[in-house]
């Protein structure tokens, strides 16, 4: 399980997208949504345009990677 701290707008991170595809996101928002009881975050696919975009939990299981810091490439801790 992830925690919600490991995670902050602007992060990139390699997620599982509705069609198994890997593909590089950012995460754009992040919020306690009504009747969820881990926080959710709102990401978009780098290079897809907006309407892919989309809220997933932030310990769900299609998230592949640790956070990288877009600038450096550098994992970010």
């Amino acid at each position: 399980v992830k925690s919600t701290l490991l995670y902050k707008v602007g992060d990139h991170l390699m997620v599982r997208d509705t069609v198994n595809k890997v593909c590089e996101a950012e995460v754009l928002e992040i919020e306690h949504r009504p009747g969820r009881p881990t926080p959710d975050m709102k990401i978009h696919y780098v290079g897809w345009p907006d309407k892919w975009d989309e809220w997933i939990p932030v310990n769900s299981s299609r998230i592949q990677s640790p956070p990288v810091d877009p600038r450096t490439g550098v994992v970010a801790t």
